[in-house]
């Protein structure tokens, strides 16, 4: 068993189980635009980025207070209070500052922020209108979720592999239908996919005929109604490199025992269709130390 895959198994289990699971690097957010994914990843990195630089902003702003001669000790003082206020403020709630020496460096972050919130949300608009045309259903989710992911909040510091860029809730209450081991074959390939989902979370990982693991990834899960989103916040192989840190959405139905997650790749519709995984005792079971 590699290491990567040992501390993923530890981290599925800490966490409560993770990841989830589309072939060939599924695209985002139900409707299926491939570019939404990215969107979303490209959005929070560039706002971080331009929160990053005006936080940076405040200890410029605080130096030049302190090494202005011209002040008194007693207005270094309030104006250095002042600018941890505001910082914490900006920090806590997203209240932009006032002070003046920060003009200049809080227009600049409005703009970026303002450039990279227009980018995104023609994003969700395109997949929204993907999505409409032959569910209007998954179309009223992805508008819901936009609305949601770009509502203003308290700043954040820059996403790194393994965060959730889009954060997944605790997940449903009760117990969950999907809770178990379910698994899949890759067409007439010798490659196996599962997928272990706890009431909160999932993890699927992808191994060959001689039991190599050579896929995983894992992460918060939720399902409302058919929508089924699942964050992405650790693992390797090509699917996690792409999408680390995003949030996933896809089409889920369940019948029986018979689970399909669907959603749409330019113009093509894919569905993967997946069986739960019946106990059974382990091969040449050995006795504990």
């Amino acid at each position: 068993m590699s290491r990567a895959f040992a501390f993923l198994l530890a981290a599925f289990f800490l966490a409560s189980a993770a990841a989830q699971d589309q072939p060939k690097a599924g695209p985002p957010a139900a409707a299926g635009v491939a570019e939404l994914t990215a969107a979303k990843r490209a959005y929070e990195t560039d706002v971080a980025k331009a929160t990053e630089t005006l936080l940076g902003e405040f200890a410029v702003e605080e130096k030049r207070v302190l090494d202005n001669a011209k002040l008194k000790i007693d207005d270094k003082i309030k104006r250095s209070e002042l600018l941890q206020d505001e910082k914490k403020a900006f920090e806590a709630d997203g209240k932009l500052p006032k002070t003046l020496g920060l003009k200049v460096a809080t227009s600049d972050y409005q703009t970026k922020v303002s450039a990279a919130r227009s980018r995104c949300e023609k994003a969700f608009d395109k997949a929204a209108e993907t999505a409409g045309k032959s569910d209007l259903a998954l179309a009223k989710a992805l508008l819901a979720e936009k609305a949601e992911f770009l509502k203003p909040g308290p700043t954040a510091p820059a996403p790194k592999p393994g965060d959730a860029a889009s954060p997944v809730p605790p997940g449903p209450a009760g117990p969950s239908p999907l809770v178990g081991t379910w698994e899949r074959a890759v067409n007439a390939t010798n490659v196996t996919i599962q997928k272990h989902v706890t009431p909160t979370h999932s993890m699927v990982f992808q191994y060959d005929g001689t039991g190599r693991v050579y896929m995983a990834h894992g992460g918060r899960y939720t399902l409302k109604g058919d929508v089924h989103a699942e964050s992405v916040e650790y693992g390797f192989g090509p699917y996690y490199d792409k999408h680390a840190g995003t949030t996933v959405t896809t089409k889920s139905k369940l019948v029986g025992k018979k689970w399909s997650l669907s959603w749409t790749e330019g113009d093509r519709n894919i569905q993967a269709n997946w069986e739960p995984v019946e106990p059974k005792p382990p091969a040449n079971p050995k006795p504990g130390k």
